[in-house]
């Protein structure tokens, strides 16, 4: 009994290191993006890269014992699975600020007849081709990749794998070929709701859709949008 007892708390140990290295690896590829981003993207890769592996040798030597080479290897897989998809999808911003703002102004000119698509911007003096903007009267909001969907599909894809990676053996795994897309569309599809408020507010005030507004609702949106994305998956994805 004490043996099995000693080897529950450790597996709950090496659950801890596992979130601890998925934190860790969102963490530092967050720092690539704002500290390495005017560098090759072959550069900053690899700089991440190789901090990640660093990273996980050296828990794996620290925690080695029998058993914990599966998880550490599972770790390094889906972990490097979450930097391809997060990086994949970070590269395809322009596209889907693009497409998010099709979709807004589809919506919108349904209802207000005086609203304009512009296909470029200018922001401070500042011109920026393809990126583009959505005016309504004398409001207008530029497209960028903060509101691309990029964070919220980046949200979702972290917080998702935590508890696949915390519940791995309750989960059927075929299951999560259909969750992840799932996930990352319903995410998308907040955002262009997001959007679309942002604008419909900023008609009404455009200072509280610029300030209070646009800075609260999509962590808001986005965090009860994962739990209950969540609370409705995770029994269907559970094995019988």
């Amino acid at each position: 009994r004490k043996n099995c007892k000693s080897n529950i708390e450790f597996h709950i140990e090496n659950r801890k290191y596992f979130i601890l290295t998925h934190i860790l690896i969102f963490i530092l590829f967050l720092l690539s993006n704002l500290f390495i981003f005017q560098l090759m993207y072959i550069i900053a890769s690899s700089i991440i890269y190789a901090i990640l592996f660093a990273l996980l040798f050296s828990l794996i030597l620290i925690f080695i014992s029998k058993g914990v080479w599966k998880q550490f290897a599972l770790s390094l897989v889906l972990g490097n699975m979450f930097v391809f998809i997060y990086s994949l999808i970070y590269s395809l911003w322009p596209l889907l600020s693009w497409v998010v703002a099709k979709i807004v102004y589809f919506i919108l000119s349904l209802f207000y007849t005086n609203i304009n698509f512009l296909e470029s911007s200018t922001y401070n003096g500042v011109a920026y081709a393809n990126v583009p903007t959505i005016q309504i009267g004398d409001f207008s909001a530029i497209i960028f990749k903060t509101c691309s969907g990029i964070e919220g599909i980046s949200l979702f894809l972290f917080l998702f794998t935590i508890v696949v990676l915390m519940d791995w053996n309750k989960i059927d795994a075929r299951k999560l070929l259909l969750l992840y897309p799932l996930g990352i569309l319903v995410m998308f599809i907040v955002n262009v709701i997001r959007i679309a408020l942002l604008l419909v507010v900023g008609v009404k005030d455009p200072g509280f859709a610029l300030s209070t507004f646009h800075s609260n609702a999509g962590w808001i949106l986005f965090t009860l949008t994962f739990f209950i994305f969540l609370s409705l998956s995770y029994k269907w994805m559970v094995k019988n």
